[in-house]
């Protein structure tokens, strides 16, 4: 049996100045889902459409076959889930993957940056789940990963 596990972080490395970096939250809409494009039609993003945001990206990647996490609390505002994906050959765990990375083009990846924007953090070193902690294991158990949901952020 072969499995991936994922570690998946939307936000920022290091802060900027409120003043440096603008970003232009329009651009970003024009080229998104249309998921994105309706949280950012007005410009921002509220912590609800952050997190409903990161809730579709889950569920589409548990659609797509993957174990999915509780949502926890990172630090500075993010949000993150852990995921793993269990395969009996290669060809069915490069499927997998390919069906959960297509995910953050749909929920999170545009509406991730300007979070991060806004929550004074750069977008130029916004975190892409690809990019995060990921290992490869014929076996491991992904309980001892799985991180629990603190309250949900009103």
């Amino acid at each position: 049996m072969l499995m991936v596990g994922v570690a998946v972080a939307f936000g920022a490395c290091r802060a900027v100045a409120q003043e440096s970096m603008p970003l232009d939250v329009a651009a970003l809409a024009s080229h998104t889902s249309p998921f994105q494009a309706k949280i950012l039609k007005d410009g921002k993003v509220t912590a609800s459409e952050y997190e409903s945001a990161i809730l579709g990206q889950r569920a589409c990647v548990q659609a797509s076959g993957g174990t999915v996490s509780e949502i926890s609390r990172t630090g500075n505002n993010e949000l993150a889930f852990r995921y793993t994906i269990d395969a009996s050959t290669d060809a069915e765990l490069a499927g997998a993957e390919r069906r959960s990375e297509a995910c953050i083009p749909k929920y999170i990846s545009e509406v991730g940056k300007a979070w991060a924007y806004e929550q004074r953090r750069s977008p130029l070193f916004f975190l892409i789940p690809n990019q995060a902690l990921t290992m490869a294991a014929e076996s491991r158990s992904p309980s001892s990963q799985i991180i629990r949901n603190p309250p949900v952020m009103r």
